[in-house]
């Protein structure tokens, strides 16, 4: 358990201030300080208190879709404020491992470029399920996706896993297949496993991204 009190000192008040934000997003921003600071229920976990801050601030959710838009908000305003440098690392690293945790589909709304903005600015994180070093060797890593979302950022080390979202991806008629590729160490920004996907978010960028078509490759 992290200790919220002792990041108080450390916020950036004033660049957190400057950033643009519609009533929505300013709701979701004082929600992310005020746990920072210690202040009542949202001090007292490290859960990305999404439904918390959204019953302070607004009428609940009448339905799915403007839950999902709200939880792309969230996100969007966690990536922008840790891209910015408005949280001390400590802070960041929580609300990065949770932005990209909590709930689904974390590039739905918020772009590769963003999140990686982001993960560039608070270095390698991992939850507290994943190892907690980053790696040093290469590894070979899996990617269940349609043929135009192989380049996403969110990779397995376990093709069991990949093949289950292809699988998903076939029973809704999308086309889902099973990539890999051999992914150099500077490529990894973090490991959580919160959801036991064994998940590692990777930098794409120019990236050698295979279809996989037999066995393991390292058979």
């Amino acid at each position: 358990m992290h200790d919220h009190r002792s990041l108080k000192a450390s916020l950036d008040l004033a660049s957190m201030e400057q950033l643009d934000f519609t009533d929505l997003e300013r709701a979701i921003r004082d929600g992310i300080l005020a746990r920072h600071r210690g202040l009542g229920d949202l001090g007292a976990n490290d859960d990305w208190p999404l439904q918390t801050i959204y019953d302070s601030h607004l009428p609940i959710a009448e339905d799915e879709q403007e839950s999902l838009r709200r939880e792309d908000v969230c996100r969007a305003i966690t990536v922008a404020a840790v891209a910015a440098r408005c949280l001390a690392p400590a802070a960041a690293a929580i609300e990065m491992a949770n932005a990209w945790s909590t709930g689904n589909s974390p590039e739905r709304l918020v772009s590769a470029d963003d999140w990686l903005q982001a993960f560039n600015a608070v270095g390698y994180i991992a939850d507290a399920d994943s190892p907690p070093d980053a790696p040093v060797s290469p590894k070979r890593l899996w990617r269940g996706a349609t043929t135009e979302r192989r380049f996403g950022l969110a990779w397995t080390e376990r093709s069991e896993v990949a093949q289950s979202f292809a699988d998903d991806l076939i029973d809704r008629e999308a086309g889902g297949l099973v990539f890999w590729a051999l992914v150099r160490p500077s490529r990894v920004k973090a490991r959580f496993n919160a959801r036991e996907e064994h998940e590692w978010i990777v930098d794409t960028r120019g990236l050698d991204v295979d279809l996989y078509t037999g066995p393991d490759p390292d058979e």
